[in-house]
């Protein structure tokens, strides 16, 4: 079948049957090659799992190589709003014609993603009218919670993963987004991730790498991938290299920002790292276990 969306696929080994899916959502200028990368630990634990990875719908306005699923070159909030849910559309197209595919319902799904795909994978998640099996979400947000908050129809349970160190989407963000979901009686777990900033961690230090293992071997997720590839320079420097990639980073900047006091934001922000460990330390945790099974 030919889906919607051109997809990297990535089925399981040894022709096995599969019985779940998890559709995993490149960031801002990413694309689905880019983000497959998550899969090549995952799929050891994730048996009788498909991966479906697939590119945005239209292209990056700044970054050409790479895809988006909704523009960030302006500030507009209801011009945003308008290209996010043209991208849920979108994807729900997708996620039927896999679902038809593979005979699949949302139960079996897992919807994940990295930065905007994580955004979306929010928004999906709880406006759909049957919950799908979990979301795990690396770096990202709520896009709008008032607009969030008028279309909640389903209760998916989630895991969201932040950067401490974030720059790109500040880490008040997980904090705004563990009120929300909390406010709304919604299943969720997070983690902050000492001294990593707007990327998916692999290899680094031992404690940082130990620490997500830690947490994914909970969700049935061992594996962890890299982040986009653009957020890693080799003279060392904070921030991507590349011209184009640094005015992606500038866009997602100052959307992720409230547009009237930073200085506030980022104070917050710090108070909000704060209470996440205090939360974490105190065990007010409820674990997500994809289809119902960790690695032993």
């Amino acid at each position: 079948m030919t889906f919607c969306l051109e997809s990297t696929i990535i089925k399981p080994e040894n022709g096995s049957d599969i019985k779940n899916a998890v559709i995993l959502l490149h960031g801002y200028g990413g694309d689905g090659k880019d983000i497959s990368m998550l899969t090549l630990n995952w799929k050891r634990f994730l048996t009788n799992t498909v991966f479906l990875c697939p590119n945005g719908h239209e292209p990056c306005k700044i970054n050409p190589i790479g895809y988006q699923w909704f523009d960030l070159e302006t500030n507009d909030k209801n011009y945003i709003l308008n290209e996010v849910k043209k991208a849920e559309d979108k994807l729900r197209k997708y996620i039927e014609e896999v679902k038809a595919e593979y005979n699949l319902e949302n139960s079996k799904i897992c919807l994940s993603g990295f930065s905007q795909g994580c955004m979306m994978s929010i928004n999906l998640g709880l406006t759909s009218k049957d919950p799908f099996n979990c979301i795990v979400g690396f770096s990202g947000k709520i896009i709008d919670k008032e607009d969030l908050s008028l279309r909640l129809i389903s209760k998916t349970k989630t895991l969201l993963i932040h950067g401490e160190k974030d720059e790109i989407v500040p880490p008040y963000n997980l904090l705004e987004a563990k009120d929300f979901f909390t406010r709304n009686n919604i299943s969720i777990e997070t983690l902050m991730i000492k001294d990593c900033d707007h990327h998916i961690p692999v290899g680094g230090d031992r404690g940082r790498r130990s620490a997500v293992t830690r947490t994914a071997d909970r969700h049935a997720f061992r594996g962890y991938g890299r982040g986009q590839r653009h957020h890693h320079r080799q003279d060392g420097k904070r921030g991507p290299a590349d011209p184009a990639a640094r005015r992606a980073s500038d866009c997602l900047r100052r959307q992720a920002h409230a547009p009237d006091d930073d200085r506030c934001r980022r104070d917050a922000g710090q108070r909000g790292r704060g209470c996440l460990r205090a939360s974490d330390q105190a065990g007010d945790r409820r674990r997500v276990h994809p289809f119902g099974h960790a690695p032993a």
